[in-house]
């Protein structure tokens, strides 16, 4: 005697093939995300705006979605991915630090339009002594003196790949930060992190006017882990840690 139909009800599905109970595989409120402008396809690097940021768009090209690659008004690039709150992640950090924050593409979906435009690069500056005023960074008056930063010899400060190949995450940061005003400096956290500080005159009244002190308490309360100066202005005085020779 047949009592009835038998009728299996599967979870549904994310686009991606995964069970949406899985974990979300869309964006938040995906409905009010712009549509494609037009501007390139989402695979041309070439096409970012930022010479600078297009390292890291060819990272987040790899990455999983939902994702998100925002850039600054000066070009700094922010990115999120494998959340489904990518784009507010990665507008809230490039806003934490930078003004003029822009959507460039989300997913493959490039929503930049022609008619935004970035601030003009900052023209690289000439070594200087490493005594320096804090006059050149707008705050007359007050002299910023450091003992000499001696170099470590691991690289020099223009050598974007050594850096890069202790931190390849890090290499779209590091160029910006060679576009940086003196006194400045970049420090790296364990793991994938870093720091970057710049200027005689932080956000933090109660902050050293030196980059190169601040850094480290700045980068270790962000990161919650141990960091480590990288360069300092331009003189890299980054040492790779070695393993001590066993006692005999």
């Amino acid at each position: 005697v047949i009592m009835g139909d038998m009728i299996a009800i599967a979870a549904p599905k994310a686009p991606d093939g995964t069970h949406a109970r899985g974990g979300p595989r869309v964006h938040d409120k995906q409905f009010d995300l712009p549509a494609a402008t037009g501007f390139a396809n989402a695979a041309d690097v070439n096409a970012v705006p930022s010479p600078a940021a297009r390292t890291a768009y060819t990272e987040f090209l790899q990455k999983p979605a939902p994702k998100a690659f925002v850039l600054a008004s000066d070009g700094t690039p922010f990115w999120s991915s494998n959340t489904s709150a990518a784009v507010q992640r990665a507008m809230e950090r490039c806003g934490e630090r930078h003004t003029g924050c822009r959507l460039y593409a989300y997913d493959d979906v490039v929503v930049w339009k022609a008619t935004y435009a970035l601030d003009a690069p900052r023209p690289r500056r000439e070594a200087k002594p490493r005594t320096q005023t804090a006059a050149s960074s707008g705050d007359e008056g007050k002299a910023l003196v450091r003992t000499a930063v001696v170099a470590s010899g691991y690289a020099t400060v223009a050598d974007v790949a050594k850096l890069a190949e202790l931190r390849p995450q890090a290499r779209a940061a590091y160029e910006e930060f060679l576009t940086r005003p003196l006194p400045r400096a970049f420090a790296l956290a364990e793991g994938r992190g870093w720091w970057v500080s710049w200027g005689t005159r932080p956000k933090n009244p109660d902050a050293h006017p030196d980059p190169a002190v601040r850094i480290i308490p700045d980068c270790e309360q962000y990161h919650q882990r141990r960091c480590t100066i990288y360069a300092i202005d331009d003189v890299v005085v980054f040492q790779p840690e070695t393993k001590q020779a066993a006692q005999p």
